[in-house]
């Protein structure tokens, strides 16, 4: 059903959204970077819009982006089959590679019927097992301490229409299909927090709200950024080079068509002009000029980050890993910037090369937008963190 409203995206509450804490913890320790409840995008935001549970996105070598998801569906009654096909249709909408449902329990039969349609069954026994793991516990997949978290700023976004959008926004983000757009957009939005929420006079709830939407973008940049490497991958370096800066410049349009509208437009505008004043009084040139498109001022930034992972991708695909718990596990809870922490917690081990990737995108937005990063590490000096 439609509406001509924006489908409103509410912070997560302590209200049966224990099991997506969970299953965000098992794909944690998976090795992927987890969302719950995110958004779908519908026809300019005007229809009504599901949103996915879980979502799971890791890059492997060499940046082949991958994304799972998960029903969960924590009912004494949660009609499984139809959960199943939900699920899968789901899936298969957002070119999932995997695609699961969570229920309480669940019979051998139903486990194989599920199977057979490529949907996997997580029932509580064997998230017990997983969940012994530690790795899957931090960040946002600790609900101790972000179900309380996310519990205080919910009033926050339910009273205010600007907050309310751009949580909306940024979620659906992390399902964009152009992530030229979505860097763009992600930069816009990091622009407008750092310079104006950040250093408005407001509540402490406020203010960690545009902090939690800060992290969140960063993160969100880290992950354009390996969907642009995804993209360029085959192309040569100038190819690469012109291909990122147009489609950062023209976005989802084509130079050609784009151009060509605007000089439609600007022909139109003159000529009505020209149709309404004196030809006495009308200067020798167009009044009417668009001006050139230039790149944003960061096109030639990306483009370094690019070239840099696709020469690096070892230090490159696990970066949005890193900066989430970089963020997600120190800054927002009031720790130091540390990367021994990260190293204990990961005991298969990072290079301080994948530290320095992370780094880089930290300094990309601190350079771009205006953002100190003690504003989320402030118990860190800003050389610490970069």
């Amino acid at each position: 059903m439609s509406n001509d409203k924006k489908p409103i995206v509410q912070i997560p509450v302590d209200k049966g959204d224990y099991l997506e804490y969970r299953i965000s913890g098992v794909f944690q320790s998976q090795g992927y970077l987890t969302r719950r409840a995110i958004p779908l995008k519908q026809a300019g935001n005007k229809q009504d819009a599901t949103d996915i549970d879980v979502l799971g996105i890791i890059f492997t070598a060499p940046f082949q982006g991958h994304r799972i998801i998960c029903d969960c569906k924590n009912k004494s009654k949660p009609k499984p089959f139809e959960r199943v096909f939900w699920a899968k249709g789901l899936g298969t909408f957002i070119n999932a590679s995997e695609v699961y449902v969570a229920l309480p329990k669940a019979s051998w039969d139903f486990i194989q019927f599920a199977n057979k349609g490529s949907v996997r069954i997580l029932t509580n026994d064997l998230l017990n097992n997983y969940s012994k793991n530690p790795m899957g516990q931090y960040g946002l997949a600790d609900h101790t301490h972000y179900g309380q978290f996310f519990d205080n700023l919910r009033k926050t976004v339910s009273s205010k229409k600007e907050a309310q959008d751009c949580l909306l926004r940024t979620k659906q983000l992390y399902l964009s299909e152009n992530p030229y757009v979505s860097l763009n957009e992600a930069m816009v939005m990091l622009s407008e927090i750092s310079n104006k929420h950040l250093v408005a006079y407001q509540g402490d709830r406020e203010k960690e709200f545009w902090k939690y939407i800060i992290c969140e973008l960063t993160v969100n940049v880290a992950i354009q950024v390996l969907w642009i490497c995804s993209d360029t991958l085959c192309f040569s370096s100038d190819a690469r080079r012109n291909h990122i800066r147009e489609r950062l410049t023209y976005g989802e349009y084509e130079p050609k068509v784009l151009h060509s509208i605007l000089n439609t437009a600007k022909e139109m505008a003159n000529e009505i002009i020209r149709s309404k004043v004196p030809a006495d009084s009308l200067p020798s040139q167009n009044i009417v000029d668009f001006g050139t498109i230039d790149p944003p001022d960061y096109a030639e930034d990306i483009i370094g980050l690019v070239e840099r992972a696709l020469s690096n991708p070892d230090w490159y695909i696990r970066t949005p890993q890193l900066l989430d718990y970089l963020l997600f596990e120190q800054g927002l809870k009031g720790k130091e910037f540390s990367d021994s922490a990260f190293r204990s917690m990961f005991r298969y081990g990072w290079a301080d090369e994948n530290l320095k990737a992370a780094r880089n995108i930290l300094a990309f937005i601190r350079d771009k937008v205006g953002l100190n990063w003690t504003t989320i590490w402030p118990k860190s000096e800003g050389d610490t963190v970069l």
